[in-house]
């Protein structure tokens, strides 16, 4: 494990951060004393931030806050950001019934120029700087409307909910020893169109890649990649995962049946995937296994995998499909401990970067005995790791994002916190965005901090070779009293 300290940077950081905020104010009028121009919520762009460290400036966008989903950059230069809170973009508001979606246009100096309310529906991002609002309809269906860079609506499409039925792929019984029995596949319902809203990315010519997950009659379980072209039919798909059900078996969430509380035990089946389309327009998704399911998954992909045998559910793996969705490679990314979480990106020069949340069993105190750290690792467009780290910046980190930035990528998340085996955050934390190389070695870092909770929960990269970041400070922890809930959320860039 490598642990990393910035004070050796942190000088020759600070004094080219000094430079680019002196260039930055000059070129936004503010060393002349001139009066900032104000967006429509009557607020200046960005500037000096308290909480943030030097080489970045930013902004306090709502207060109090419920969340931040995804920030993006256009090739302009704006930046779209889509969070949660109320219709008027407020955010008073404490349960899913009196929230919705919220997507805000900023200058790319930080000045606010349209919020729009989308009910509960997502913003997908395309590379063009157009973006797709996919909306959940009755009964299954699913709205698409188009919108250009200035939040123009250009066309509306739904598409109902037709649903067929499906031959499943074989089935894995997965043992202990990654021994396993094969079952045929059976048939299962299509999933509804609306099920693909949450996964779609937008490839390069208007369309998307989205991910179906599949249930049989028997419980059996399948992972299906979909293209749809730029009018929202499919095109082609490719079953990306059997189903299987693996030995390990964790707790879930309690719930309410017929007023007991029942704790459910859920089995390890394949399911999370994460997607992202490169500069040629092939789709890399990463998804992760325990140790034990090498050998079935060895012979579903007809590739090796290589899997540490380490028991664990976290055993990262990466698989690239051709544009017409054939598999051309499967990249395992074995390491010592236990990887969740993961986020993955492209790097200006087509480096595709994973960094995760690595657990690492070890005894540190009462309740203690897990410490978590940063996993990261870099692979080539042909599909060679480049290197592969752990990073251990403070005490417990959480990376919650991954962007491009400079020649490299930065890491978003917290530090300087601790959590407990019983799952409670006992300690406030501070925000970080940690730039590395393609090769995986750490360069620089920067906090965002303030007197309680302060995290980065998204970024986007901009071709200037910067990154714009947006996170919530003075947030609450996990036993935090309900009635002292008070979050800020922080938009800004930087440059590192």
């Amino acid at each position: 494990m490598e642990r990393w300290f910035s004070v050796a940077s942190g000088a020759v950081s600070a004094r080219r951060a000094g430079i680019l905020l002196a260039l930055w104010f000059t070129a936004l009028g503010c060393a002349s004393g001139a009066e900032p121009l104000r967006g429509i919520d009557g607020e200046p762009g960005f500037g000096p931030y308290a909480d943030v460290d030097q080489g970045a400036v930013a902004r306090r966008i709502a207060d109090p806050y419920l969340g931040v989903g995804n920030v993006n950059v256009a090739p302009d230069g704006s930046i779209r950001l889509w969070r949660w809170g109320l219709s008027d973009g407020t955010q008073d508001a404490r349960t899913d019934e009196e929230t919705a979606h919220i997507l805000e246009r900023y200058s790319p100096d930080g000045r606010l120029e349209e919020r729009r309310a989308l009910g509960h529906g997502f913003a997908v991002f395309h590379p063009d700087g157009e973006l797709t609002i996919a909306r959940e309809g009755g009964g299954g269906a699913v709205e698409y409307a188009r919108w250009s860079s200035s939040f123009v609506e250009a066309s509306r499409v739904v598409v109902p909910n037709s649903r067929a039925m499906v031959a499943m792929p074989e089935f894995y019984r997965i043992a202990d020893d990654g021994t396993f029995t094969i079952e045929p596949g059976g048939t299962a319902l299509e999933p509804p169109p609306s099920s693909l809203v949450g996964s779609l990315v937008a490839a390069g010519d208007g369309g998307f890649y989205g991910v179906q997950n599949f249930v049989d009659a028997q419980g059996h379980r399948g992972v299906r990649l979909l293209r749809l072209d730029a009018d929202h039919a499919v095109v082609a798909s490719t079953w990306m995962l059997p189903g299987a059900e693996m030995p390990i078996a964790w707790q879930g969430e309690p719930i309410v049946v017929d007023g007991k509380v029942i704790t459910p035990t859920l089995r390890y089946s394949f399911e999370g995937v994460h997607l992202l389309v490169d500069r040629r327009q092939r789709v890399w998704a990463l998804s992760d296994a325990p140790g034990s399911a090498a050998g079935a998954l060895n012979r579903a992909l007809g590739r090796p995998v290589d899997l540490r045998d380490t028991g664990d559910k976290g055993e990262l793996f990466l698989m690239r499909f051709s544009p017409a969705l054939e598999l051309e490679a499967v990249v395992p990314l074995p390491a010592a401990n236990e990887q969740r979480f993961a986020f993955i990106a492209e790097a200006a020069d087509g480096t595709i970067g994973v960094a995760a949340l690595s657990i690492e069993d070890r005894a540190i105190g009462p309740n203690k005995t897990s410490n978590y750290n940063v996993f990261f690792a870099s692979v080539d467009p042909d599909g060679n790791v480049l290197g592969q780290r752990e990073l251990d910046i403070d005490h417990d980190e959480w990376p919650r994002a991954l962007a491009a930035c400079g020649p490299g990528f930065c890491i978003g998340g917290e530090t300087g916190t601790s959590w407990v085996d019983t799952g409670s955050q006992v300690e406030f934390a501070q925000g970080f965005v940690m730039a590395v190389g393609t090769n995986a070695s750490p360069a620089s870092l920067m906090t965002l901090h303030g007197p309680r909770r302060n995290v980065i929960t998204t970024m986007s990269g901009a071709g200037d070779g910067s990154v714009t970041f947006a996170g919530t400070t003075d947030g609450p922890i996990t036993h935090t009293d309900p009635a002292e809930l008070s979050t800020s959320a922080v938009l800004g860039t930087l440059r590192l």
